[in-house]
């Protein structure tokens, strides 16, 4: 199969070489060709090292902030260690790959100067920011102190008017800090640490280097420590052990929180891991598969193509000292319980994922097939102080006091604590499962690699056919002199339609937020859907006995109590908020694409541009018109429907029925607070959608004012490049022909490979 990839390849290679060359040059419209050549240098970089021969298969690491990799990595790798420090911030979070030798050290990259810059400029919109929101309040504090009587002042002395602007000043400038934007926040505080660092940016900016590792936790501790004097101006790492895990083939990357605000650092992460064969997500089991889980599996694994992957619950210990129960109980019974609760949002929030990403994302369908994994690395550091009869952490020894006091069955020795992180379980199910089926898993990711780019190389070598057919008909049939007055009426014609495009696109814009405000409406219907209570009636028997009559002639009468009962099942009410939120969810992103209908609003455009062109009676083919109108049209695109915290929900009734039953006066209550819950979603889901149907209008205003004046640019380029060309017109006749003959001829070599391919499996 390597082979016939190769072949793919080096087409691809040609081609693009093919386009550089003088033989292309000119005759289409260079973004066109600049698209190409960008999806064909990103395909080759990661196809390299996909398909090489007896590689290494490749785990990545991902999860949000403070999920816990590094501890995970710690648990898993280093048995225990904390090796891998944790990061300061969110922005000292280094990526770092971690890979098997004999010599162990780190090669480091530094950032470049234009990294630095945005992390200086930012940092300076963070001083911007917090200055222009404390003048404001000195202004309005110093007018109102202005606008109290003489009398009220005279009332106060001197002292107790400092302590309580001090004391105003205080609380506010704390709450701007918090309302500031995070990724504003996290460059200042990256660019605080550096401040404190004795480095100069510019002696380590643009560079990168190797450095040999004796004491793998102190030596990389400079690097990417909370207190690492490198640490603020790191990239990434990567990290060369010898480790028995990765002898046996595997490298690990272990990548920093997602949604990295320096681009440069989330471009590597992102090619990383493009290059990864299975990924482990991590997501706190406190927390777990929050709504940001949801969005970073649903965006990651289909766009990057990955076929497998693993769900970690990190931090067990942790959610079940969640448990409400008021008395101890068994470990093992709270274990099974919460297990079984996170299992179910597990397979609910992923249902929905797989929804909204559409069935291709195989990743999201085998990760909703099987059941995630609960690790604590805590307690598996613990367990391996305790072989080496060393003392717990603070954290450590407060965690295991916590389990101890609340739970019957809980024990402190070694082997039980190893075994109840779960972290030499999935070592060997997961990873040792993985390096088996290394061939297996190596072979898919490389069939599945070609799968997903053919079908997009042969729709952009159509483009550019279409594109090079049209040229080639303009240069036939037109001289300099017609270019020219195309040219001017077509100035004029964009100038006459400027307001209508701009209409078109304001009126979308309020029809989409209109629409979008309304159909909340829709969710009260949908949520009676999904009130339904089962009640169980039950009965108890209770026997009495009662006793008559003094002395010698007491006696004593027996008789029996039947008392009712009603119960509902938590889970009922539980069962009944999933199925809402995931019915709400599918509603409402089918109802986005229907009241932002992306294809009607091209149309409408389309429709008025060549409208405008008519009424100017200038001599157009559709396509010299349609061509730039297209290539601006593409730029718009629907902002995502974020999905909705369903745990948040699902805890407010667990937080207050820990039982798995309420009965009798009980069920009152959770009755009322399902419907609160209910109210509480549609509320959350009306300002999701006002903040959607926000955006889209922004985006739809914003391209009214530009849309016209990026068609210009687009008309222009293609007449200027034509009037070049019919300069010279038998030549250029000529080199059209070729280039289309080239064009033809590739298109076919694909197609062949392709059924090469397939023949192959």
């Amino acid at each position: 199969m390597n082979n016939t990839f190769n072949k793919f390849i080096q087409e691809l290679d040609d081609l693009t070489t093919f386009f550089k060359s003088d033989k292309s040059k000119g005759l289409i419209n260079d973004s066109i060709l600049q698209n190409f050549e960008d999806q064909q240098r990103k395909i080759k970089e990661n196809a390299d090292e996909i398909l090489a021969e007896n590689r290494n298969l490749r785990i990545g690491i991902i999860g949000q902030v403070k999920a816990g990799k590094s501890s995970f990595l710690n648990a898993l790798i280093f048995d225990g260690e904390d090796v891998l420090p944790h990061a300061a911030t969110p922005m000292t979070a280094s990526l770092t790959k971690i890979v098997y030798a004999k010599e162990p050290y780190a090669k480091v990259v530094y950032f470049s100067n234009d990294d630095w810059n945005i992390v200086k400029n930012r940092a300076e919109r963070y001083d911007i920011e917090l200055n222009r929101k404390m003048r404001e309040w000195e202004e309005n504090y110093r007018r109102n102190q202005e606008t109290k009587s003489l009398k009220e002042r005279a009332k106060k002395i001197v002292s107790d008017t400092t302590m309580e602007y001090y004391h105003s000043r205080d609380l506010y400038e704390k709450r701007v800090k918090n309302e500031i934007d995070d990724r504003i926040k996290a460059f200042k505080e990256i660019y605080e640490i550096a401040s404190k660092s004795n480095i100069s940016p510019n002696e380590v900016l643009e560079t990168e280097k190797t450095v040999s590792i004796t004491d793998i936790k102190n030596d990389l501790a400079n690097y990417v420590g909370a207190d690492g004097t490198y640490t603020p101006f790191v990239k990434y790492i990567e990290l060369g052990i010898n480790n028995d895990m990765l002898a046996k083939g595997i490298e690990i990357v272990d990548t920093p929180g997602m949604g990295d605000p320096i681009i440069s650092r989330g471009e590597a992460t992102k090619n990383f891991l493009m290059k990864c064969d299975l990924v482990f997500i991590l997501s706190p089991s406190p927390q777990f598969l929050n709504k940001d889980d949801i969005e970073l599996i649903k965006n990651i694994l289909p766009q990057d193509n990955i076929q497998h992957a693993v769900l970690l619950g990190t931090k067990f210990d942790s959610v079940l000292l969640d448990d409400s129960s008021r008395n101890r109980v068994s470990l093992r019974y709270v274990i099974k319980t919460t297990i079984s609760k996170l299992n179910n949002q597990a397979r609910t929030a992923l249902s929905s994922a797989l929804h909204v990403a559409g069935n291709n994302a195989k990743a999201l369908k085998r990760l909703q097939e099987q059941k995630p994994q609960y690790i604590s690395a805590l307690l598996y550091g613990a367990g391996k102080k305790r072989y080496n009869n060393e003392n717990f952490s603070d954290l450590e020894n407060h965690i295991i006091q916590q389990l101890n006091n609340r739970f019957d069955g809980m024990r402190t020795d070694a082997d039980f604590l190893t075994d109840f992180s779960n972290i030499k379980a999935v070592r060997e199910k997961e990873f040792e499962t993985a390096q088996k089926q290394k061939d297996i898993i190596l072979q898919e990711r490389r069939t599945e690699l070609f799968n997903s780019q053919y079908i997009t190389f042969l729709r952009q070598l159509d483009d550019i056919q279409n594109e090079a057919e049209d040229n080639l008909k303009s240069i036939k049939t037109e001289d300099i002199a017609t270019l020219s007055q195309k040219l001017e009426t077509s100035q004029q014609a964009l100038v006459s339609m400027r307001r209508n495009i701009r209409t078109i696109f304001e009126t979308c814009g309020i029809e989409v937020k209109k629409y979008l405000n309304n159909i909340t409406v829709d969710l009260k219907g949908l949520s009676s859907q999904h009130e339904n209570i089962n009640i169980e009636h039950t009965t108890e028997q209770k026997r009495h006995k009662e006793k008559h009559g003094w002395f010698i002639f007491k006696k004593t009468e027996y008789w029996t109590e039947v008392i009712h009962h009603s119960e509902v099942s938590v889970s009922n009410i539980l069962d009944n908020i999933g199925h809402y939120i995931t019915d709400a969810e599918k509603h409402l992103s089918q109802e986005i694409k229907f009241a932002v209908d992306i294809d009607n609003i091209r149309k409408q455009i389309k429709d008025a541009v060549l409208n405008a062109f008519y009424k100017s009676n200038a001599d157009f083919d559709e396509n010299d018109i349609l061509g730039p109108v297209n290539i601006v049209l593409q730029e718009i695109t629907l902002p995502p429907f974020t999905l909705i915290d369903r745990k948040y929900y699902m805890d407010k009734v667990t937080s207050k029925f820990s039982a798995a039953l309420v009965k009798d006066e009980q069920i009152h209550e959770i009755k009322r607070i399902q419907s609160e819950i209910f109210s509480e979603i549609q509320i959350d889901i009306t300002n999701r959608m006002e903040n959607i149907a926000n955006k889209i209008k922004n985006l739809l205003d914003e391209k009214s004012l530009s849309f016209t004046d990026d068609v210009q640019k687009q008309i222009e380029e293609k007449i200027n490049m034509l009037t070049k060309n019919i300069q010279n017109k038998e030549l250029s006749i000529r080199r059209y022909e070729k280039f289309l003959i080239k064009i033809k001829e590739e298109k076919n070599k694909i197609r062949a490979i392709s059924s090469e391919m397939n023949n192959n499996k």
